[in-house]
C-alpha cells in the first residue's frame, strides 16, 4: 500500500511541471484576441450606394470563434436617393493574429425617395416624333434581406480591412419598375464591399 501511495505521490510531482509546460506551449500557440469593438467606412457593400459608416461590437467569444453584431447607416444618391440601415449578426473564425474568416445575415431597412422628372424622346417613324413622359415624385421604405462573406484583416488593436461579397435579396416590388440597387433584374442583387477602419 505504501509502494502504490509513494508512485502515485511520484506520478503527480513529475506530471504537474510536465502539465504546466504544455499549458505555456498551448498558450503560447494560441492567436491573440481581436478586440471587442470596431467601427470601419465599408464602400459600396451593404449601403448600395456610394458606401456606410459602421460600428461592429463583440458579444460572444470562444476559442478562435467571434459573434458580434453590427448597425450602420449609408447613403446612395443620385435620381433615386437612398438612406440605409443595415443590421447584422457576423461571425468571425481567426485564421490567425491578423487574418480571419466571416460571414453574416442580416436585414437593411431602407428609405429611397425621387423627385418629379420627365423624360424627352425624339425618334423618327415615318416623320420625327417628340414623347415626352412624366414621372411623378414618390418615395417607399424597403426591407432587404442582406448576406455577407469574405476576408477580414485585422490588428490586436488598430487596423481593420474587410473584403465580402455581399449579395441581397428584395421582397418588395420597385416603384415605378425601376430596380435602383442592382442592375440585375428583379429580387436578387450581386454586391461587394471594401471596408477600413479601426478596432479598439
Amino acid at each position: 500500500m505504501k509502494k502504490l501511495l509513494l508512485t502515485i505521490f511520484t506520478g503527480l510531482v513529475c506530471i504537474n511541471p510536465l502539465m504546466a509546460q504544455i499549458d505555456t506551449v498551448m498558450h503560447l500557440r494560441s492567436h491573440l484576441p481581436f478586440p471587442k469593438n470596431s467601427i470601419y467606412l465599408e464602400l459600396v457593400g451593404h449601403s448600395m450606394g456610394m458606401g456606410s459608416l459602421n460600428y461592429e461590437r463583440v458579444f460572444l467569444h470562444k476559442g478562435d470563434f467571434y459573434l458580434t453584431a453590427r448597425s450602420g447607416v449609408g447613403i446612395k444618391p443620385g435620381r433615386y436617393q437612398t438612406i440605409s440601415f443595415p443590421l447584422l449578426i457576423n461571425g468571425i473564425y481567426q485564421l490567425s493574429n491578423k487574418f480571419a474568416f466571416e460571414c453574416g445575415v442580416g436585414t437593411n431597412i431602407s428609405y429611397t425617395r425621387w423627385n418629379s422628372w420627365t423624360e424627352v424622346y425624339n425618334f423618327w417613324f415615318i416623320v420625327q416624333v417628340n414623347q415626352t413622359i412624366y414621372h411623378p415624385a414618390g418615395s417607399y421604405f424597403d426591407p432587404l434581406l442582406v448576406f455577407n462573406a469574405g476576408i477580414r484583416v485585422q490588428k490586436p488593436k488598430g487596423f481593420v480591412f474587410r473584403f465580402n461579397f455581399t449579395p441581397l435579396i428584395n421582397f418588395k416590388t420597385m416603384s415605378e419598375e425601376v430596380d435602383v440597387y442592382t442592375t440585375v433584374p428583379k429580387k436578387i442583387g450581386y454586391w461587394f464591399g471594401m471596408s477600413f477602419g479601426k478596432s479598439f
